[in-house]
């Protein structure tokens, strides 16, 4: 938590995280998802894309209803996010200018959850203003230099390039509106561990 001032007494919460809400097991829920609620954060296997993990050749609790999502082709699919810059740049310059109200922290690079643990998802909309996903957490690669994000959403935005926008900072406090781009999932382009061929590396050389 960060503070000002060198007594207990009079320093000064920067960040309350009074704010947030936290679920039944007290993790606290960060982001503007917030106002639609805990169960807004949750998720089910096939819209993170781990369909291919789920086998319907037995029973278990919620297996019609999985059926149903499975075989939906509205269900939501998972892909990344590019987040504009200069919209990054706005957040910082939040810290600085002439209103009183200060956004969320934004650690960069990226400290996990604010440097608690949580949960972090923002809305996201399309140009008309429908909401049509969430943005999950964000990270910065040094590699491509973006800042990145995973995101659940309405299959027709899929296409890599779709323009869509995050409402970024947890409801009830001040937040911004940040341009980002559907980009390839997985994000990570470079040829996979287990197909890199080791002979290339020079100190591996015979």
């Amino acid at each position: 938590m960060a503070s000002l001032g060198s007594d207990a007494e009079d320093s000064i919460n920067i960040f309350d995280t009074g704010r947030y809400l936290e679920t039944d097991s007290g993790t606290p829920l960060h982001g503007s998802l917030k106002d639609l609620g805990e169960e807004a954060y949750y998720a089910n296997p096939f819209e993170l894309g781990w369909g291919k993990m789920v086998s319907f050749a037995h029973d278990f609790n919620g297996k019609e209803a999985l059926e149903k999502i499975a075989n939906d082709p509205k269900t939501r699919k998972i892909c990344t996010l590019e987040w504009n810059a200069e919209d990054i740049l706005q957040i910082f310059a939040g810290y600085l200018d002439d209103d009183e109200n200060l956004p969320d922290p934004f650690s960069f690079p990226y400290e996990y959850y604010f440097e608690d643990m949580g949960n972090l998802q923002d809305k996201v909309f399309n140009a008309d203003g429908k909401l049509i996903g969430r943005s999950c957490g964000y990270e910065y690669t040094a590699y491509y230099k973006k800042c990145i994000s995973l995101c659940t959403i309405d299959p027709e935005y899929l296409q890599e390039g779709t323009e869509v926008t995050i409402l970024w900072g947890t409801s009830g406090t001040r937040q911004f509106k940040i341009r980002a781009k559907v980009a390839r999932f997985p994000y990570l382009d470079l040829a996979n561990n287990r197909e890199y061929d080791i002979d290339s590396i020079p100190r591996f050389k015979k």
